[in-house]
């Protein structure tokens, strides 16, 4: 039995406005038009997980300079179904931040923390953060309360991250 469609009509997601239903395969897609004018088609779980949030443009406008000569960067770092470290960190970034339905969601975008515009695209985060992950080092947020974003992110040992984690204050 298939699943019920959830309404994203009128909805907006990034750049990309939801307008209708064109079809249910195996997902159910949309009709999307994005800020710079153009239209394009998405499933709606790429739209809710924050997975697509613009036609492409954001590949190309990376928010603080324009990178036109680049329109189609290839990151390399998922091929064949097989994912790297670095593209896997990512896309947990993005789901704990966008996915309401991520058991990390409440503590990472329900108290509000948000990733940058510029790492909507991988190639960006890739930029930033390095090309590989480190060894034995996850992604850490110096800021513990601030926002995923170049100045406030480092690779940082399970230890330092015990170290730079948020206290739970009981109610009295």
């Amino acid at each position: 039995m298939p699943r019920p469609i959830v309404d994203l009509q009128g909805k907006t997601f990034g750049r990309l406005e939801v307008h209708w239903p064109v079809g249910r395969r195996r997902h159910v897609h949309w009709l999307t038009s994005c800020r710079c004018g153009e239209l394009k088609i998405v499933a709606g779980s790429q739209l809710t997980t924050g997975m697509v949030q613009s036609c492409g443009c954001l590949r190309v406008d990376c928010g603080r300079e324009m990178i036109s000569h680049l329109p189609q960067l290839r990151h390399g770092h998922a091929r064949h179904g097989a994912i790297t470290d670095m593209h896997r960190t990512w896309m947990a970034m993005r789901q704990r931040c966008n996915n309401t339905h991520c058991k990390k969601y409440r503590i990472y975008g329900g108290r509000g923390i948000k990733i940058c515009e510029r790492w909507d695209t991988f190639e960006n985060f890739l930029a930033d953060m390095g090309p590989t992950r480190p060894l034995g080092k996850s992604i850490d947020r110096i800021n513990n309360d601030g926002n995923y974003e170049p100045g406030n992110c480092r690779w940082a040992t399970p230890l330092e991250q015990a170290h730079n984690k948020s206290r739970k204050v009981k109610p009295e």
